[in-house]
C-alpha cells in the first residue's frame, strides 16, 4: 500500500493531478461490491431453512459486526452449517 500511496502523491503529500477522481471511483466500486456481498449474505441467512431463529440472528450479528469477513464466512462455511432442533421437538412446547 505504501508504494501505491507514494505513486499518487507528490513530495508534499498531496495527490497528483488526475488521481483524485480515479481513487473516488475505485473506492466507490469497492464500497458497492462490499454492500452487494453483505446484502447477499443477509438474504441467504434469512432464507436458510436449516437454521433456527437464533442461528439466523447469530449469523446476522456476525455479518453486521464484521461485514467483509462475516459475509465471506457465511458464504463459505455458514450455508452448510446445521443449527436446528432435533427432529420431533416443538419450538414452543414446555414439559410440566
Amino acid at each position: 500500500m505504501v508504494t501505491v500511496v507514494a505513486a499518487v502523491t507528490d513530495a508534499d503529500g498531496a495527490l497528483t493531478p488526475g488521481w483524485g477522481p480515479a481513487l473516488v471511483v475505485l473506492l466507490g466500486v469497492l464500497a458497492l461490491a462490499l454492500l452487494v456481498l453483505v446484502i447477499s449474505a443477509l438474504v441467504s441467512i434469512v432464507r436458510a431453512d436449516a437454521l433456527t431463529t437464533g442461528g439466523k440472528v447469530l449469523w446476522a450479528v456476525v455479518v453486521f459486526a464484521f461485514p467483509f469477513i462475516g459475509s465471506l464466512a457465511w458464504l463459505i462455511w455458514g450455508r452448510g452449517a446445521v443449527l436446528q432442533r432435533p427432529a420431533g421437538q416443538a419450538s414452543s412446547t414446555m414439559s410440566m
